[in-house]
């Protein structure tokens, strides 16, 4: 019997050997291979491997200032875009009225408008969105927001509007000055707004 069973192991062992070995491969070889010329190339098929560089502490920092710097952009052009058009809107209805009382009453009835639209989602704009807004508008119009509020309201009201922006640290006399916002000019072309 023993005898029976070890014949039996034998012979499902060579029956399992002979089906487990791989097929050989036409040109003789065991690995696939090149040839070029005379020479027998081996080729190796590896697993795709990934290298990432890893990020020190400096370039984290400027990712995030980056990220957070186009969030507030895309958050306030829209402002700043219908601010631009709105003012353009203005000065062209204002070129057409005949009398400085006319003139003042339109554009109290603008600023009203402008009020109602837009007061409460201004409000919702942090302060560095708020300080970004002021840059904004300077770049877009050309004009300071300190300019545009002396020329529609009045001196003695754009000094007080300042007055009350600095004690946020914010002037509103800034010019935008893209040599000094690369980050801010790059955002800016990067979303296609220019």
């Amino acid at each position: 019997m023993k005898k029976a069973v070890f014949v039996y192991l034998c012979i499902v062992g060579l029956f399992f050997s002979a089906s487990a070995q791989p097929e050989k491969p036409k040109n003789g070889y065991k690995l696939p291979v090149k040839i070029i010329g005379k020479d027998t190339f081996p080729v190796y098929v590896m697993d795709e491997a990934v290298v990432e560089e890893k990020l020190n502490l400096e370039d984290l920092q400027k990712q995030k200032d980056w990220n957070r710097s186009l969030r507030d952009v895309m958050r306030v052009w829209p402002y700043v875009q219908v601010f631009s058009a709105k003012l353009a809107e203005i000065e062209h209805a204002m070129d057409t009225l005949p009398k400085n009382r006319d003139k003042r009453k339109f554009l109290k009835e603008e600023e009203r408008k402008l009020k109602a639209d837009y007061e409460d989602k201004l409000k919702d704009l942090n302060y560095r969105q708020g300080k970004l807004l002021v840059k904004l508008i300077d770049r877009q119009t050309g004009r300071t927001s300190y300019q545009l509020i002396k020329e529609y309201k009045s001196g003695l009201t754009a000094m007080v509007w300042q007055g009350f922006a600095s004690a946020f640290d914010i002037s509103l006399k800034e010019k935008y000055d893209p040599a000094k916002e690369p980050v801010l000019e790059s955002i800016i072309h990067y979303l296609g707004y220019n």
